[in-house]
């Protein structure tokens, strides 16, 4: 869109905002889309007859529809050409040609990545270790609701670290048994080189196996309902350097305070009574096969995958593929009417809210491209969920990142060494 409204502008300052002289390039550009929207429809009834499905009935009416107006859409851009070419359909014709090679190659780009995230590198088999890493910068409202829902599955078999800064270290070393209510001791980390990077050390010198998860636990309070204030914060680049971690999760636990008193929430580290995890899903691959794994691994109280459907006529193909996939937990599919998200999300998370003590554990599968300008290509539904739910009392939010790799070579794994003991302290009790 901004790119968009920034070439518009370069256009009518070129053309010095003369309509007769724009009116020419909106002409060419306008039966240009509409000759190669009839000629692709061509080309799309051509493939459907030599598929033989059912959509296939009637391909012959259709394709002569299209062809004829192919054909004469075609017609008037050779006319317009040959008659307004000197005076700016160049433009257009001069553009054509690279604008066509930038769709060949996001196109090629989406095929790659459909070759990717469906390698068939994903199995039901039992879910890996859940490698629970707590970061602990302060104990505040947020940490003692993330203690509470790391107990729930892991008990107090968890990792807590703290990367040293200055003096309020000692006082969170001094604090941390009473607080947690846990036999967890809290490692403390060096912060010499900040704490995103102190914390991406530490998660990197976990050993595990290549199907186990290293599920960073990061709470986070907020002092508003301010998304730029969220994105201001260090908690928001470990997240977005914890994307790119082979094995990691990044689960987010966030706490809105309103003058100083948390939102919604008890604000003490006990177990939730119930909960639920909940895995949206738009499709079938690698990535969502990973993400049911952790789930299973979170041992919830209840697990479902939902699915919002936008075009009815396609929720069968999500369905045949869950079933073909043999996928143990149900999928519920959920009606999104004219394609917002919105309120169906928030309707799907009060349901498991709904209760006392209820703790929605919301799984989002997420694909990472190798380059990040290849996020441009992609629309960023999982960005959207997590903005959306971020403000949200009782709700946990799990990001399984996916990363999209041009080879097959399989994520390294830890170091075989054991990391507290050679690199970092243990605090005393």
């Amino acid at each position: 869109m901004i790119v968009l409204a920034f070439l518009a502008s370069l256009l009518i300052y070129a053309f010095d905002a003369s309509l007769s002289q724009l009116i020419q390039l909106y002409v060419v550009g306008v039966f240009t889309s509409f000759t190669l929207s009839q000629a692709g429809m061509v080309r799309h009834w051509l493939k459907v007859r030599r598929r033989g499905t059912k959509e296939a009935r009637g391909w012959q009416r259709s394709l002569l529809i299209n062809a004829v107006g192919a054909l004469a859409t075609a017609t008037v851009l050779i006319v317009v050409v040959e008659t307004k070419f000197v005076h700016g359909a160049w433009i257009v014709i001069a553009a054509m040609p690279v604008i066509i090679a930038g769709f060949y190659a996001i196109h090629r780009h989406y095929m790659t990545v459909e070759r990717q995230r469906d390698r068939g590198g994903e199995s039901f088999s039992e879910p890996g270790a859940n490698i629970v890493v707590l970061q602990v910068q302060r104990l505040d409202a947020a940490t003692a609701e993330a203690i509470g829902y790391i107990r729930s599955f892991a008990g107090n078999d968890f990792r807590a670290i703290h990367v040293r800064n200055g003096t309020t270290t000692d006082q969170v070393v001094r604090d941390w048994k009473a607080f947690s209510r846990t036999d967890a001791d809290l490692v403390v980390v060096p912060g010499a080189r900040g704490t995103v990077s102190a914390v991406i050390d530490y998660v990197r010198s976990i050993p595990r196996r290549p199907n186990d998860f290293v599920n960073v636990v990061i709470p986070e309070v907020l002092p508003k309902r301010s998304l730029v204030a969220a994105l201001r914060t260090s908690a928001f680049l470990l997240k977005l350097r914890l994307l790119k971690e082979p094995q990691a999760v990044i689960t987010d636990v966030p706490v809105l305070e309103v003058h100083g008193q948390p939102q919604g929430v008890d604000a003490r580290p006990l177990i939730p009574g119930r909960l639920e995890a909940i895995l949206f899903v738009s499709s079938v691959h690698d990535g969502v096969i990973r993400a049911v794994n952790f789930a299973r691994s979170l041992r919830p109280t209840d697990i479902r995958a939902v699915h919002f459907a936008f075009d009815p006529g396609a929720v069968g193909d999500i369905i045949d593929e869950w079933g073909r996939h043999r996928i143990p937990i149900p999928l519920e599919i959920a009606e999104a009417t004219f394609r917002d998200l919105t309120s169906p999300i928030l309707e799907e998370v009060a349901r498991s809210t709904a209760g006392m003590g209820s703790v929605a554990a919301v799984i989002i599968p997420e694909l990472v491209p190798s380059r990040w300008w290849h996020r441009l290509l992609h629309n960023q539904r999982a960005v959207f969920i997590k903005r959306l739910l971020l403000f949200e009392p009782r709700v946990v939010l799990s990001s399984v990142p996916y990363q999209l790799r041009q080879g097959t070579l399989p994520a390294p794994a830890g170091p075989e060494r054991d990391p507290v003991k050679r690199e970092f302290h243990t605090a005393a009790p």
